[in-house]
């Protein structure tokens, strides 16, 4: 965005195209304007068809990201000797005229309701993290839109349940961000399990001879200080405690090597062992999957004597939004009491 506001002030005129060979070059364009906040790449020609679609060539919602399916008088024919490529890749148009075929570009978006596309990253970029899928694209996107960042990528490291999301990032000259500013601008508009598990600041981006970044060339990425909470925010009263301690027991459940405190107890920080859990560490980005986040609502049940739903975990996923949504639910269970129900209640809790 940045790059495209400085080249709108500087030029008569700054468009930026997307297009394919397949399609002959030129599918899309966008007119730049020097208070971009983003750079989509805009909205089909006239003689261009551009459709979102799923993976069953059904439109998918405005917003929604899909594959991005081109058609119009300016598609190829084929490959040249590939008809197994070609029937792959151009199929027949579902929504045209007799005889209409699109090509799958293999390229994610998502479309405004004004009809402007939004480009989201390679279908190739798709991964899977604790079960969820995550488009590196459409994260990498996301974080190139800070002022201060002049050029990034972001990667999976890992497979299984060891796969995270790493974001490499070069600062713009003159300002560096700390990671917690990275991380809110993410988190405004990316779900929390799309939020990278590392960022990693490096001078340059490496690239290959076809200038696509080379991922072999990053850096290794030091995956221990993705569960350090930058600046560590200590849990707040006995519920943030708590809650806290839970998480930390939880998620060192599947570490058998997880040492305990010498007596087995909690720290009042809501550290076990060596596992420290900060107040706004999110559940998803330092280890949490579905599973678990399943064993965490067990223990909350178990421990303040309430019913949550699972889905208390997705939607407050830091120590702090969790510890709110269940003093919520206390509070909403104890006023739904009648006066006996309270008079029992008070002299079963009472010390």
């Amino acid at each position: 965005p940045a790059l495209a506001r400085e080249l709108s002030r500087r030029l008569l005129r700054f468009v930026n195209e997307y297009g394919l060979t397949e399609t002959t070059i030129a599918a899309t364009r966008w007119d730049a304007h020097d208070t971009a906040a983003t750079v989509p790449v805009g909205r089909a020609y006239p003689h261009v068809t551009a459709r979102v679609l799923d993976a069953h060539l059904q439109p998918v919602p405005y917003g929604v990201t899909g594959e991005l399916c081109v058609g119009g008088t300016g598609l190829a024919r084929g490959y040249h000797g590939r008809p197994d490529l070609t029937a792959a890749a151009f199929v027949p148009d579902p929504y045209g005229a007799p005889g209409a075929r699109l090509y799958r570009t293999g390229d994610r978006a998502r479309m405004l309701p004004d009809g402007t596309l939004v480009f989201a990253g390679r279908a190739d970029g798709q991964a899977k993290i604790r079960g969820r899928r995550v488009e590196t694209g459409e994260v990498q996107g996301v974080l190139a839109e800070h002022p201060d960042v002049a050029h990034c990528a972001v990667v999976v490291h890992g497979t299984g349940p060891a796969a995270a999301l790493i974001a490499y990032w070069v600062p713009r000259e003159g300002r560096v961000p700390g990671d917690c500013e990275l991380l809110d601008h993410c988190a405004r508009r990316l779900p929390d399990h799309m939020l990278p598990a590392l960022l990693v600041p490096v001078p340059a981006i490496p690239l290959t001879r076809h200038n696509k970044v080379d991922v072999r060339a990053l850096p290794a990425p030091d995956l221990a200080s993705a569960l350090a909470d930058e600046p560590y925010t200590a849990p707040e009263g006995p519920v943030e405690e708590i809650v806290a301690g839970i998480w930390a027991e939880v998620l060192a459940g599947d570490r058998p090597d997880a040492p305990d405190a010498p007596d087995g107890s909690r720290a009042p920080d809501g550290s076990r062992g060596d596992r420290r859990i900060g107040a706004h560490q999110g559940f998803f980005r330092i280890g949490g999957n579905s599973v678990l986040a399943a064993r965490v609502i067990a223990r909350i049940q178990e421990e303040f004597d309430v019913e949550m739903p699972l889905r208390a975990v997705f939607e407050n996923p830091t120590v702090a939004l969790l510890a709110a949504a269940v003093e919520d639910a206390v509070r909403a269970e104890i006023e739904s009491l009648d006066h006996t129900e309270l008079a029992i209640a008070h002299r079963e809790y009472q010390p």
